[in-house]
């Protein structure tokens, strides 16, 4: 049985697109500060008979010590660029959000109590 909280967050939660969460760059910024050091990868596989983008799974590379890595070092100049200005977005959304959080709740990042 859900909670009042849970039938409350299924009625009122907006999802957003997965190809805007491709295109701003939280995809990028989820794997290169966080999964990717770890060993994983969050996936989307896009279809393009139906122009369908799906959350398609997990890679575990977690085995690798190294991690994974984009290898920006090798990449094209444009390719560069792209995830610049990806990263330069998701920066400066948390930047202002984060001061938000901070103002209307006391902390950034929710502790764990």
């Amino acid at each position: 049985m859900k909670n009042v909280k849970e039938i409350q967050l299924d009625t009122y939660i907006k999802k957003m697109d997965i190809n805007e969460f491709v295109e701003k760059g939280y995809l990028q910024e989820l794997n290169r500060q966080f999964l990717h050091p770890l060993g994983l990868a969050l996936e989307i596989e896009t279809d393009h008979k139906t122009n369908t983008t799906r959350i398609s799974g997990i890679w575990d590379c977690r085995s690798e010590q190294d991690g994974i890595i984009f290898d920006y070092q090798n990449a094209s100049s444009d390719r560069i660029e792209r995830a610049k200005f990806k990263k330069d977005y998701v920066e400066n959304e948390m930047k202002n959000r984060l001061k938000v959080r901070k103002e209307l709740l006391g902390f950034e990042i929710e502790p764990i109590v």
